[in-house]
């Protein structure tokens, strides 16, 4: 199991060598790169090539990616980011009845952060770094992939990203550089129509910049089954996943220790009755154990959306309710924290990223129109609290968690102002974000342990896109 990610490419590695050697089929001529390039000028009849760089700007003012409030722990609470992303992908149609491959790599950095690279690593992980802006010339989206238009199944090998949904539940979490969840896995889809059933089996990667991911462990073990089903106006998706890992005993409460084993079953729903109006839903049930635990949690999500199309540019409202269980009782070896299965983190919960789907209630109202031609802008409010006041704070659990519940479950309130363009050939985009968060209670009260006082704080940034 520990292993199953290094043998995964190692495997890959070697039919991408001998693909490379041997071209199509046996007894079938070969063409060679030459061949390729005098018959149509170019190498697209071996393979094909893909792109994208990606460049932001952040301002971070009054806090920073793992504390809030002036004079942190470490770091400081002023930062400005130049975080940048290129990622290339090499992919070939082998000939060999359905057969392709793909190579890719991607290289992520970022300048101006205060906090170091050591403040990534987690214990969790046998104190290995997970660093979400950074990870140097890493393989990116390289498999091996076998699927036919005249057949329903298709298979996939290799490092790649799973995301089904509205990607709540299973989601690459892309915003952040390096990419919250890639994995080494094993993928199989059944495909009817627009009906499919994927279940897939890995290792989660973890994210060293100065190191070869091949050289060092992965983060958790998992796998799943989602299913995806349409009739008329309704898309039904159940799901199942776990997630484990067997290496350092995780701490469970009372002084319990053990590794984690937890188990996820869900359901997403959406409907479209009519061309305005659309509703969608997420409800999910973990269990297993945690460090020596029982584990007993949920979490939900509902959004409802009019958008009304053939109004001046195009005015849409929306609500959405998120909501994560949180632990009443830290002494009882029930752990009824839920925590946010495989899921993006990104623009869901506030553009600030201050949040996770973890203890957590926040209530949100979101305004969008179309300005102009591939313009696009919204205004989001939430107003955030603690599912339970007894349970953590998420951005830093460890440091924002008062188990008395005395300090209360108001975290606080954001807005966030988005504008983003797409060139008409799409193959640029930019998108400008500010947002502005008021602690509340809860953050002011934890803080104060501390003698430090909670201010609003302030983000922003640029970023701009390029596919090539």
């Amino acid at each position: 199991m520990k292993k199953f990610g290094f043998t995964l490419l190692t495997f890959f590695a070697f039919f991408a060598t001998t693909s490379l050697l041997s071209g199509n089929e046996p007894g079938v001529a070969q063409s060679t790169a030459k061949d390729a390039v005098k018959k149509t000028g170019s190498l697209s009849d071996e393979w094909e090539f893909k792109g994208n760089y990606r460049f932001r700007v952040e301002i971070l003012d009054g806090f920073n990616t793992k504390f809030y409030g002036d004079r942190p722990a470490r770091g400081d609470s002023r930062d400005t980011l130049f975080i940048h992303r290129l990622r290339t992908i090499w992919k070939r149609n082998l000939g060999h009845d359905g057969w392709k491959m793909s190579i890719g790599m991607q290289d992520a950095r970022a300048g101006g952060l205060s906090l170091s690279d050591k403040d990534f690593k987690t214990p969790a992980f046998d104190g290995i770094e997970n660093n979400p802006y950074k990870d140097y010339l890493e393989l990116h989206d390289t498999f091996i992939e076998w699927s036919r238009k005249d057949h329903p199944l298709s298979f996939k090998g290799g490092r790649q990203k799973i995301y089904f949904g509205d990607q709540r539940c299973f989601g690459p979490g892309e915003f952040g550089n390096s990419g919250r969840w890639i994995w080494d896995a094993l993928s199989f889809t059944w495909k009817a129509k627009k009906d499919f059933v994927s279940a897939f089996y890995g290792n989660t990667l973890l994210h060293v910049p100065d190191e070869f991911s091949l050289n060092h462990r992965h983060g958790y073990e998992g796998g799943g089954l989602y299913g995806h089903f349409e009739a008329r106006h309704l898309t039904f998706d159940p799901f199942f996943a776990f997630k484990q890992d067997d290496h350092l005993p995780y701490k469970g409460e009372a002084g319990a220790s053990g590794r984690l084993s937890n188990k996820y079953w869900g359901l997403y729903l959406a409907t479209r009755p009519g061309k305005d109006f659309q509703a969608a839903g997420t409800f999910v049930k973990s269990g297993g154990s945690k460090g020596g635990t029982s584990v007993d949690a949920h979490g939900w999500h509902l959004r409802l959306e009019n958008t009304f199309k053939n109004k001046k540019y195009s005015p849409g409202l929306s609500f959405e309710y998120s909501f994560a269980s949180g632990d009443s009782n830290p002494a009882d070896r029930k752990d009824e924290s839920f925590d946010g299965m495989f899921g993006a983190r990104d623009k869901l919960y506030g553009r600030m990223n201050l949040m996770h789907w973890q203890n957590l209630d926040d209530r949100q109202v979101n305004l969008g129109w179309v300005p102009a031609v591939n313009w696009k802008a919204s205004v989001e409010g939430h107003q955030f609290h603690l599912a339970e006041s007894k349970d953590a704070w998420y951005l830093n659990a460890s440091k924002y968690r008062d188990k008395t519940g005395v300090c209360g479950t108001d975290l606080g309130r954001e807005l966030d102002v988005i504008v983003q363009y797409s060139a008409p050939a799409k193959k640029q985009s930019w998108e400008m974000v500010y947002s502005y968060f008021s602690p509340g209670s809860f953050v002011d009260n934890i803080l104060a342990k501390e003698k430090k006082t909670a201010h609003k704080s302030h983000y922003f940034y640029l970023m701009w896109s390029l596919t090539f």
